[in-house]
């Protein structure tokens, strides 16, 4: 049997599909762009809780640094401890500043 297709109709037949593909994005990147938005979206939502979070934290921070400075002052006792655990509090308030 021997059979002839126009060539207009089989470029088009052969280019269509090869067209598609490179035009349209391919499904793994639809659904990788969906589970990026998805994420992002959530991650979105956690931020004013987060920051909430960290507002509360360092007020606390701030209470404990008054707190023993208060201590010290009215002490005037020299203790290696304090001084340290008062720098560490200094620092981790400084980091959510």
């Amino acid at each position: 049997m021997n059979t002839q297709v126009p060539m207009d109709k089989a470029k088009a037949a052969i280019l269509a599909p090869v067209i598609a593909m490179l035009v349209g994005p391919p499904q793994w990147i639809a659904k990788a762009l969906s589970v990026m938005q998805r994420v992002l979206a959530a991650h979105a939502e956690s931020i004013p809780h987060e920051a909430e979070l960290d507002r509360k934290k360092l007020a606390d921070l701030k209470r404990q640094i008054d707190n023993l400075v208060d201590n010290l002052l009215q002490t005037k006792v020299q203790s290696t401890s304090l001084t340290t655990r008062l720098t560490k509090l200094e620092d981790e308030a400084g980091k959510l500043e």
